[in-house]
């Protein structure tokens, strides 16, 4: 099988493919492979009408045209990605900001799977969920289950794969890096929740 990697011969396949991709992959591809999922998240939800409310939660809609789609792909995405910069500058002023906004859209693609169950299972068993987790869990306690445990894998993974994003270009990996990452983590989703649902009224009225 294909090797992902020559600089990191001492890792597994597993591991330079799957748990350190974002490591091992250049910071070019990163970014391309990034955009790409932008992309691909975009269309899947404009198809589906599952748009974004958040960096990591959708809801489904009324139609919304795939310019709108696209856009508020673009706003959920760069606005979990961007704030990680200035901060990642202070700590190394060296860093290539192009490099880790890349890496970051990459670690961001597996939110593409929360969509997965609105596509699979119903609608209505996806927005009731969505919309207030304790009647999901009431009326559709299988599907609200699966959903808790696909939520709490896609957020592990992704933010497991941003945190590498981040020490790989900027080359600091502290505590304090792990504390300021986990600041920036929640202030980047809580700022995400409001300009994409800024957007996203104006997309579906």
């Amino acid at each position: 099988m294909a090797k992902c990697s020559n600089e990191f011969e001492h890792y597994s396949w597993f591991q330079r493919c799957v748990v350190r991709r974002v490591e091992t992959m250049s910071a070019q591809n990163a970014l391309l492979w990034g955009v790409a999922w932008l992309i691909i998240s975009s269309i899947i939800g404009w198809y589906f009408r599952l748009m974004p409310t958040s960096a990591f939660s959708f809801v489904p809609t009324d139609y919304v045209p795939l310019m709108w789609s696209l856009l508020l792909g673009i706003v959920v995405w760069f606005t979990w990605s961007l704030p990680f910069i200035p901060f990642a500058l202070v700590r190394n002023p060296k860093t290539k900001s192009f490099e880790l906004l890349g890496r970051l859209l990459f670690a961001h693609w597996p939110v593409v799977v929360l969509m997965l169950p609105a596509i699979i299972y119903e609608r209505i068993d996806y927005a009731t969920f969505v919309q207030s987790p304790a009647v999901g869990f009431e009326l559709y306690p299988v599907f609200s289950a699966i959903m808790v445990l696909i939520a709490v894998v896609v957020v592990v993974w992704s933010m497991a794969w941003s945190y590498q994003a981040y020490t790989v270009s900027t080359g600091c990996n502290k505590s304090v890096d792990k504390l300021i990452f986990v600041v920036v983590a929640i202030v980047s989703a809580v700022l995400s929740h409001v300009v994409v649902g800024y957007v996203l009224v104006r997309a579906i009225s």
